[in-house]
């Protein structure tokens, strides 16, 4: 709990608005909001889970309820599945989409659809990074860091046309889950055990703001798995 005020502070003292959403006993991985949704303009495609945790469609249902209570009217629980924000990046004009074991492909067009997005489909190439936001963090619409190796060779050809300016981080630093970062196109929230990779981002010009967040990285996440943005109708 610490750690998790720890993160809410730092992003209200940046001036960032932070919505509550409560958690309901028996769901478990609603701390990781980002894995329950993804919203461009307002609208809401929830997540549908491809593991077998009997508690997934539960979390979906609890989330959709929670924005259809705060008046977001457009609002989806998907046929196929992907984990929200975790595999589904938006990315300015676009949508990055996973493929990997987590996400099918036909989630693609149903958020394409819904979402009106176009969508640039990243296949994963190691299974030690299932999701997509493991591996790449959207620092800009022109910006981006990666892992390289966690990419096929079509992923990293598609990424160079997406980003001009890229930053490829170290191996281990992508495993110590440093691309689960929250930024706001001059700062960065991040864990504090990628020292490699906040020197990185000082030197194209980002703020990196580190804080302990060990005990979410023990569950595979860290800054950005744990936040959901809310991007508003224009």
């Amino acid at each position: 709990m610490g750690q998790w005020e720890l993160l809410r502070a730092t992003l209200i003292a940046l001036g960032h608005r932070v919505s509550l959403m409560p958690g309901r006993p028996g769901l478990p991985d609603m701390v990781f909001a980002a894995r329950s949704a993804t919203v461009v303009g307002g609208r809401v495609l929830g997540a549908r889970y491809r593991s077998a945790e009997p508690w997934g469609q539960g979390q979906t249902s609890a989330v959709l309820a929670w924005f259809a209570e705060r008046g977001f009217g457009a609002r989806l629980e998907p046929v196929f599945a992907h984990e929200g924000e975790r595999d589904l990046l938006p990315a300015g004009p676009r949508l990055l989409a996973a493929m990997g074991p987590l996400t099918e492909t036909a989630a693609h067009v149903e958020a394409q659809a819904f979402l009106g997005l176009p969508v640039v489909a990243l296949e994963l190439a190691d299974p030690r990074f299932p999701h997509l936001g493991a591996a790449l963090a959207v620092l800009g619409e022109r910006t981006a860091a990666y892992y390289p190796g966690a990419f096929t060779p079509g992923a990293l050809r598609r990424l160079t046309r997406v980003f001009p300016e890229r930053i490829e981080v170290e191996e281990s630093d992508a495993l110590a889950f440093g691309l689960d970062v929250v930024c706001d196109g001059r700062n960065v929230v991040m864990g504090d055990r990628t020292p490699g990779f906040a020197a990185l981002l000082s030197g194209r010009g980002f703020r990196p703001i580190e804080l302990d967040l060990s005990e979410f990285a023990a569950h595979g996440a860290g800054a950005r798995s744990c936040v959901l943005e809310l991007r508003a109708a224009r």
